[in-house]
C-alpha cells in the first residue's frame, strides 16, 4: 500500500491537479506530514480517516473533502472546513478518489461512517438538513438512507421525544417520509382522544353544573370552533401540523388522524344532545306554575301538600 499510486508521493500532494497547497496539505491542519502524505498514513484505513481534522467525525471520515464526488461532496455541510474543502484540488483526477485506491476501504467509505452527520446529508436524496442528520442515533448506517429505517413509527416519532413543538415539525428533513407521520405513532387512540376518558358518560355530564348548556358543550367551551379543535388552535398552520415540516403528507395531520371528526371533537361524542345535555335529563317538566304554583320536579309530599291547600281553599270558596 506503500506505492506510487496510492503513497500519494508524486499523485496526492505534488501535482498541480491534487496538490491544492493551501486546500490538502495545507499547514498543521491536513498535511500533518505522517498524517496525510505518508505512505502508511495515507492509505491506511486508520491512517487517513482517523484524524480529527480529516475524517470531521468517526461517522462520515471527511468523505466529501477526500471522494469529493457530486453526490457525497456536499461542500458546506461534510468537508465544511476550508483547508479540506479545497474544491478541484482535493477531488481533481481520478487518483484520490479513484474507487480501488483512495475510498477502496471499508475504514474509509463504510456504511455506517458514511451516513453520519452533517455531511451525508447535502446531497439531495438524503437531505433532510438539521432533522435528519441529528446526531449518531438518527444516521446509523441503514437507518438514515433507508425508507423504512428513518420513518420508523417507533423509531423516529417516537412519544414525546419526537412530537415536541419546534422539534417535531422542523423542515422537510424529518417530516420526508410516510412512517413519520403516522397515525399510532402520534395521536394514539387511547392516548389522546380517547373516548371513555374524555366523553364518560358518568364521570362528564354528571350533575346539572357540568353539562350545563353553556358550560359543557357551549359554542365557546370545549369543542368550540376556537377551542378544542379549532383550525387555529389544534391543527393551525404554524401550529402542531404547520407548513412542510409536520403535516407534509396525508399521514400525520391527516384529518381522520389527529382532529378527526369522529375522534377528539367528534360531534356526537362530546357535544351529542342526549349524551351530554340532554334536555330531558335534568330539567323535566317544563313551568314552574302546574300544581298550585310548584313545579312538577319538587319533592312529591310538597305536591300533594300543595294540591289539598289548592282544593280546601277552593270549597271555601264555594261555601
Amino acid at each position: 500500500q506503500a506505492g506510487a499510486g496510492l503513497n500519494a508521493r508524486a499523485g496526492l500532494i505534488a501535482g498541480a491537479g491534487l496538490n491544492a497547497r493551501a486546500g490538502l496539505n495545507a499547514g498543521a491542519g491536513l498535511n500533518a506530514g505522517a498524517g496525510l502524505t505518508a505512505g502508511a498514513g495515507l492509505n491506511a484505513g486508520a491512517g487517513l480517516i482517523a484524524g480529527a481534522g480529516l475524517q470531521a467525525g468517526a461517522g462520515l471520515n471527511a468523505r466529501a473533502g477526500l471522494i469529493a464526488g457530486a453526490g457525497l461532496n456536499a461542500r458546506a455541510g461534510l468537508n465544511a472546513g476550508a483547508g479540506l474543502n479545497a474544491g478541484a484540488g482535493l477531488t481533481a483526477g481520478a487518483g484520490l478518489n479513484a474507487g480501488a485506491g483512495l475510498i477502496a476501504g471499508a475504514g474509509l467509505q463504510a456504511g455506517a461512517g458514511l451516513n453520519a452527520g452533517a455531511g451525508i446529508i447535502a446531497g439531495a436524496g438524503l437531505n433532510a438538513r438539521a432533522g435528519l442528520n441529528a446526531g449518531a442515533g438518527l444516521n446509523a448506517g441503514a437507518g438514515l438512507s433507508a425508507g423504512a429505517g428513518l420513518t420508523a413509527g417507533a423509531g423516529l416519532n417516537a412519544g414525546a421525544g419526537l412530537q415536541v413543538g419546534a422539534g417535531l415539525n422542523a423542515g422537510a428533513g424529518l417530516i420526508a417520509g410516510a412512517g413519520l407521520n403516522a397515525r399510532a405513532g402520534f395521536n394514539a387512540g387511547g392516548g389522546h382522544n380517547a373516548g371513555a376518558d374524555l366523553i364518560a358518560g358518568a364521570g362528564l355530564n354528571i350533575g346539572p353544573g357540568l353539562n350545563a348548556g353553556a358550560r359543557l358543550n357551549a359554542v365557546a367551551g370545549l369543542n368550540a370552533g376556537a377551542g378544542l379543535s379549532a383550525g387555529a388552535r389544534l391543527n393551525a398552520g404554524a401550529g402542531l401540523i404547520a407548513g412542510a415540516g409536520l403535516q407534509a403528507g396525508a399521514g400525520l395531520n391527516a384529518r381522520a388522524g389527529f382532529n378527526a371528526g369522529g375522534g377528539l371533537n367528534a360531534g356526537a361524542d362530546l357535544t351529542a344532545g342526549v349524551g351530554l345535555n340532554a334536555g330531558g335529563g335534568l330539567n323535566i317538566g317544563g313551568s314552574d306554575k302546574n300544581n298550585g304554583g310548584y313545579a312538577l320536579n319538587k319533592a312529591p309530599t310538597q305536591a300533594v301538600q300543595s294540591t289539598a291547600k289548592s282544593r280546601s281553599y277552593y270549597r271555601h270558596l264555594r261555601g
